[in-house]
């Protein structure tokens, strides 16, 4: 009798896991974002070395997504999310030197993350969550030389991944910070290499808060 007893009460733990719920869910996040221009510079033949100025390299970044999760155990969560995010600032290199009037603008318009999402809840209010994946990239450059302009269209897949803490603030919605960074190109000689490739995007650092809700 014991047994038996024992043996319904494992199935029915183990139908508990196997069977939980999936919890849909959508977000909306808001933050600052900064990428690290390196430093570029022309050198003349006197052995001279000017260096291009840099700025507008942060600001606004905003993504929404959405995605599921399905409970593995009590304590740990996984699923698949995909977004959509912007960008709200343009890097730009400038030199107006020896005669030459320059400048070059990066734009990484948006970015669609396709992500695994792992979450980690600590207790009926707190949780963590980590993701991991792919995001593309797209984007357009801007240059200027002696007054004419020339534009191309960039887009890349880069890796992507995040680190985030999320509080409930009821059985529906939840407040979330999150760390989320995008590879890309980040040293003089990549941004070279790329630029007439068609595939230049600059790597970018992330930081947001936002709200989901679960469904």
């Amino acid at each position: 009798m014991k047994k038996t007893l024992l043996g319904i009460a494992l199935c029915t733990g183990m139908a508990g896991v196997a069977y939980a719920d999936p919890v849909p869910y959508i977000g909306a996040q808001v933050g600052y974002s900064f990428t690290d221009l390196p430093d570029a510079d022309i050198t003349t033949a006197a052995g001279q070395s000017y260096g291009f100025n840099k700025k507008d390299d942060d600001g606004f970044v905003g993504e929404i997504n959405g995605g599921v999760l399905f409970p593995i155990t009590d304590y740990f969560l996984l699923g698949p999310e995909i977004g959509i995010g912007m960008f709200g600032y343009s890097p730009k290199y400038s030199l107006n030197a020896l005669g030459i009037n320059a400048s070059v603008k990066y734009e990484n318009d948006y970015y669609i993350p396709l992500v695994a999402r792992a979450q980690f809840p600590i207790n009926d209010d707190f949780y963590l969550f980590a993701k991991a994946g792919v995001a593309y990239v797209n984007g357009e450059t801007k240059e200027n030389i002696q007054g004419k302009s020339f534009k191309q269209n960039q887009d890349a897949w880069k890796f992507t991944g995040s680190l985030g803490a999320g509080f409930n603030l009821t059985e529906q919605f939840s407040l979330e910070a999150t760390y989320t960074y995008i590879d890309g190109d980040t040293s003089g000689k990549d941004i070279g290499n790329d630029f007439d490739d068609g595939d230049l995007v600059l790597q970018t650092n992330n930081i947001f808060v936002g709200v989901n809700y679960k469904f």
